[in-house]
Parts: C-alpha cells; sequence; structure tokens
C-alpha cells in the first residue's frame, strides 16, 4: 500500500507482460484491490516480495535492466536464490532495492500507473 493524502492506492501483479512469451509482469497501482494479485508476503530468508498465488515471481526491476532506477517494477520468475535487484530491504515505510526506492512513476500515484526503482523522496 501506499498512502496519498489519506488514501490508499494498492499495488498488484497486474496481466501485463513484458513481452508476450514472456513470464515477468509489470506491477502497477490501483485503488481498488486486485483480489488475489494484491497479496504479497515478504520472506525474510531470501528478502524477497512475492505474491501469494505465484510464490516463483518476485519483485525486481525488468528483464535485463540489472539495477538501474527509473526502470519499470516488475515480478520476474524466482529461481530458489535471489537475483541482486530481487533482494528488498524496508526502511520504515520505504520499500528498496539496490538503494532506490519504489516509487509511482514521475511520483504520481494515479490508477493503472506503473511503478519505478527511484530515488527516495527526502532521505
Amino acid at each position: 500500500m501506499i498512502n496519498v493524502k489519506d488514501n490508499r492506492i494498492s499495488v498488484y501483479l497486474s496481466d501485463t507482460k513484458e513481452a508476450p512469451t514472456s513470464q515477468v509482469y509489470i506491477a502497477k497501482l490501483s485503488a481498488k484491490p486486485q483480489s488475489w494479485r494484491s497479496v504479497f508476503s515478504y520472506d525474510k530468508r531470501t528478502k524477497t516480495i512475492r505474491n501469494y498465488r505465484l510464490k516463483n515471481h518476485a519483485l525486481s526491476n525488468q528483464s535485463g535492466q540489472n539495477q538501474n532506477k527509473g526502470k519499470n517494477v516488475a515480478f520476474r520468475p524466482f529461481k530458489g536464490k535471489a537475483a541482486v535487484d530481487q533482494v528488498i530491504t524496508r526502511q520504515g515505510m520505504d520499500v528498496k532495492a539496490f538503494g532506490n526506492c519504489l516509487t509511482p512513476h514521475n511520483y504520481q500515484p494515479i490508477e493503472g500507473k506503473i511503478l519505478t526503482w527511484w530515488n527516495c523522496q527526502g532521505k
């Protein structure tokens, strides 16, 4: 959940894929939770965030984007050991990966917008 002036916006695993044959799903924002697509758990052992139904996918950058900030947040296949860009930490309300925060694109939390990894505001 992302708080915006007393409103909560949910992150969900969209049915938008990186490519038609890809197993990489783009993360988006929604004012109404999207059933199982909005339920995630944090695995302390692997330091990953995964969908409760698609446990074999972890929150990360899009494929091939490594640790580049400004790229779309996606759920990529998780193969038992987290890739560098799948390791997630929390610092207060911030969700971080490779030193960048989970952020609505252009800092505008709008229905259907994508998420990016960007500089943490005021941190």
